[in-house]
């Protein structure tokens, strides 16, 4: 940066919604509102957002919902789990926790939306000539699988 940002340059910077999650520099939001290296020609940003949010609705709120009581970790204090042989214990604990972080997959995955939508995530485009937008990413869920 060549220049200290003004007051409203840096409340500006604190204020907007994507800087939860993933996190930036100021140097990169200060690129971005002035349209400059890999901003200055922003594709559509709506596919590629429409591309997460179809992936949370069809992988990470259905998890959450039907599959987390399945993997309870309420089930774990019962009987039966003590009972149970020693691999269904590690099985069982290993979907809960897969589960268990499904809320919070979800809540990164609307702020990599956020910064997707706006266009700050654009890295320009890879030696194939597509769009990469992975300049700020927040979660990579498919680790899990």
């Amino acid at each position: 940066m060549k220049k200290i940002p003004t007051v409203f340059e840096y409340f500006s910077y604190m204020t907007l919604f994507t800087g939860a999650v993933p996190v930036y520099d100021y140097y990169d939001y200060n690129l971005f509102i002035s349209q400059e290296k890999q901003y200055k020609n922003i594709p559509n940003t709506i596919l590629p957002t429409l591309r997460i949010f179809i992936y949370m609705c069809l992988v990470w709120i259905p998890a959450m919902l039907f599959l987390w009581p399945t993997f309870a970790c309420e089930l774990m204090l019962t009987d039966e789990f003590r009972d149970s042989s020693f691999l269904y214990k590690v099985y069982h604990f290993h979907m809960a926790s897969i589960f268990w972080r499904s809320k919070y997959f979800v809540g990164f995955l609307l702020g990599d939306m956020a910064v997707r939508i706006i266009g700050l995530s654009y890295n320009g485009k890879d030696s194939n000539g597509n769009d990469k937008w992975n300049r700020m990413v927040g979660i990579n869920s498919m680790i899990e699988f």
